[in-house]
């Protein structure tokens, strides 16, 4: 007796419900980024179409087609269509292990190429500008107290702005030796040892505020609401125009928050700290990925071009014996 075939509805549910949480692992935020690929191919596909998506309809040209549209329509940039095209094929080789038939069809699809994108620059900023921005917010009033705070977490740990956001008071670990406890990607944590600057003004931020409850959120918005990614772009922004009026080389670059994550890690790798220990403190998963830095970073690259200058210098001249032997051996061998 031939198996019920189960349609496309069937598989979009259980891929998002079960096969992301319970077989990957996935986080809900990179559940959601899935989701909303499929709801945009839905969409897609769906216009001008007559009766409901079949797992037919999913073939080589309409996911090409879908991902011109992201581009070309959409104003996606190329790495947010490759990060779509990414989902689509985790979608599909899903359903190619459970339809056996369409795997000719899917793996077309699946052989689809990325498209290539420039690298795009990172931007950070200097020691200079760090001191600057800190230096130029008034912490003896609440609300410069918790504007500092806020800017100093992302930058002396490194964290990504969710990890911030989703920082809780209990995952500061301020005894003999401080340090914060991350939660990072895929519900991965690290801990980042905290500098003694940094525990004094995070320990006058709580005891300021009153956030006593180690499950209480660090930082909050006016409504103590967990902080959001654009209200803390909102607080940066701010704080940014008041330095820039001191430090005009930091109008002239484009800082998010994530930037002062960046930061850190270029001063880090200035100071001479092992790509290794910024790779843990950064939680890379492999320290090829925290190598775009030394890459990256131009006063690195002057510093160790000094140091072995000296191997470029062409030296003295050729005494008139070193020319009979250099004659003599050329001779002989060529």
């Amino acid at each position: 007796m031939p198996r019920a075939k189960k349609e496309f509805g069937y598989y979009v549910a259980s891929f998002l419900s079960d096969y992301l949480p319970s077989v990957k692992g996935c986080s809900s935020r990179t559940i959601e980024s899935y989701r909303d690929t499929l709801v945009m191919f839905i969409e897609f596909i769906s216009a001008g179409k007559r009766g409901s998506i079949v797992l037919a309809d999913i073939n080589y040209e309409a996911v090409r087609s879908f991902l011109e549209h992201l581009e070309s329509e959409r104003g996606n940039s190329i790495a947010t269509r490759n990060q779509r095209q990414a989902a689509m094929c985790s979608f599909l080789s899903y359903v190619r292990t459970r339809e056996p038939e369409m795997y000719g069809q899917i793996s077309d699809v699946l052989a689809m190429p990325r498209k290539k994108a420039e690298k795009p620059t990172i931007a950070y900023l200097t020691v200079e500008e760090v001191e600057t921005l800190f230096s130029s917010i008034d912490d003896n009033n609440p609300a410069g107290l918790r504007d500092k705070a806020m800017l100093a977490f992302p930058y002396e740990t490194a964290a990504r702005v969710s990890e911030m956001t989703g920082c809780l008071v209990r995952q500061l670990h301020f005894g003999s030796s401080p340090y914060v406890e991350l939660r990072g990607k895929g519900g991965k944590t690290r801990n980042v040892p905290a500098t003694d600057s940094f525990v004094d003004l995070m320990g006058n931020y709580v005891e300021a505020f009153g956030i006593s409850s180690g499950d209480a959120h660090l930082f909050t918005n006016r409504y103590g609401q967990p902080l959001t990614q654009k209200g803390a772009a909102y607080v940066l922004g701010k704080r940014l125009a008041v330095a820039s009026e001191t430090k005009t080389s930091i109008a002239a670059k484009h800082i998010t928050c994530h930037c002062l994550r960046h930061s850190r890690a270029m001063h880090l790798l200035e100071a001479g700290v092992n790509l290794i220990y910024i790779r843990d403190i950064l939680g890379h998963v492999s320290v090829t990925t925290t190598e775009i830095y030394a890459r990256t970073n131009p006063e690195i690259k002057r510093k160790y071009l000094a140091e072995h200058s000296a191997s470029y210098s062409v030296g003295g001249k050729f005494s008139e014996d070193e020319k009979d032997d250099l004659v003599k051996w050329l001779k002989t061998n060529f």
